[in-house]
C-alpha cells in the first residue's frame, strides 16, 4: 500500500514538471519511467500526460531504435526453421532443390514467381520478400 501512495505522490511531482521533447537516451529514460507512474492513472490530466509523453517516447524510438526488416534470405530461413521444412522442400516452393541452395547462399535473386511462392506457400510477408537484396557474385575460374 505504501508504494502505491509513493507512486501516487511522483505522479502528481511529474505532472507539475513541463513536457519536454525527448532528445537523447537520459530524457527517454525519464518519460519512460514517468509512463510507468503514470499507467494506471484515473484522472483526466494524468491521462492526457500519458498520452503526450507516449507519444513522444514512441516517435523518439522510432527514429532511434528502428527496428530493420529481416532480408528476404532471413526471413525465408526463418520460416523454414518454424515449420521443420529441409532444403529439398523449399525446392519445391522455389523450383529446384539448386535454386533453393543458390537463394539461400545469396547467389541468386528471387524472381517474381518465386515470391509468389514464398508467400503463399509459407506465408512469408510480401514486403520482406520483395526488399532489394545484395546477392554474392559467383566466382568466375580463369581461363
Amino acid at each position: 500500500m505504501a508504494t502505491r501512495k509513493i507512486s501516487k505522490a511522483s505522479a502528481d511531482a511529474a505532472a507539475v514538471q513541463p513536457i519536454r521533447p525527448i532528445r537523447n537516451g537520459r530524457d527517454h529514460d525519464k518519460a519512460l519511467k514517468e509512463i510507468g507512474m503514470l499507467w494506471d492513472a484515473t484522472d483526466a490530466a494524468s491521462k492526457d500526460r500519458l498520452e503526450v509523453l507516449s507519444i513522444l517516447v514512441e516517435a523518439y524510438e522510432r527514429v532511434h531504435h528502428a527496428v530493420q526488416a529481416p532480408s528476404a534470405v532471413a526471413a525465408i530461413q526463418f520460416r523454414m526453421e518454424q515449420l521443420g521444412m529441409s532444403r529439398a522442400a523449399l525446392g519445391v516452393v522455389v523450383g529446384s532443390r539448386s535454386r533453393a541452395t543458390e537463394i539461400l547462399s545469396g547467389t541468386r535473386q528471387l524472381s517474381l514467381e518465386m515470391i509468389r511462392n514464398l508467400h503463399r506457400e509459407m506465408k512469408i510477408p510480401l514486403e520482406v520478400l520483395v526488399l532489394p537484396a545484395v546477392t554474392k557474385r559467383k566466382s568466375k575460374r580463369a581461363a
